[in-house]
């Protein structure tokens, strides 16, 4: 399913797998993060103009940082983007899950859009996805050859092992691949947490 609307600075929200409603008009601004302040490790770099930003969302401290660099790097340049959640219907060697998992993906997603949509700066154009599937293999295919895909770092520095996600996304990918550590800021509302949800 797809809806599009705008929010109350007439930008247009485009959203699509969970129906997911986010009114604007009841939140406080907070102030808009300057790149500057969110480090991040630039594993393979843009060869070409970015228009779409993939940004993975789980509910880690890593995944929080991710989302706040990729909205400062959207509104940069002027990109697309796209805040992406997956979800299996198993666990690990077919372990059962507690709740339901498309659920989850859409509640985090829901959480991290009212996230961004409480900034200053907001990206030209937004879309969320949830998408059933392993999240590296998933993420790599919404961000394809061109997106700058970025994940959070399990840490709060580059000394920390990648994942599994990390891991895949740095063996199979070929396109741009942003790490980034799981740095707290003065007015950094914490990670994604999503009822029902454990992080892997």
């Amino acid at each position: 399913m797809i809806r599009n609307y705008r929010d109350l600075n007439g930008d247009r929200v485009e959203e699509t797998g969970q129906n997911v409603e986010v009114k604007r008009s009841s939140m406080d601004t907070v102030p808009a993060w300057s790149a500057l302040e969110l480090p991040a490790i630039f594993i393979r770099t843009p060869e070409q103009p970015v228009t779409k930003i993939v940004v993975g969302v789980n509910s880690s401290g890593g995944s929080a940082a991710a989302l706040r660099w990729a909205v400062a790097e959207a509104c940069r340049r002027e990109a697309l983007l796209r805040i992406v959640s997956t979800w299996e219907s198993a666990g690990p060697l077919g372990a059962p899950l507690t709740g339901d998992p498309a659920r989850i993906a859409a509640a985090r997603v829901q959480k991290a859009l009212v996230r961004v949509l409480s900034q200053q700066c907001l990206p030209c154009r937004i879309g969320c996805a949830t998408l059933k599937g392993a999240p590296g293999e998933a993420l790599l295919s919404e961000a394809g050859e061109a997106g700058l895909l970025v994940l959070g770092a399990a840490g709060p520095g580059p000394e920390r092992e990648p994942g599994p996600t990390h891991r895949y996304c740095l063996q199979n990918g070929h396109g741009p691949l942003v790490f980034v550590p799981a740095w707290r800021l003065s007015h950094d509302p914490g990670p994604l947490e999503s009822s029902g949800e454990r992080v892997t």
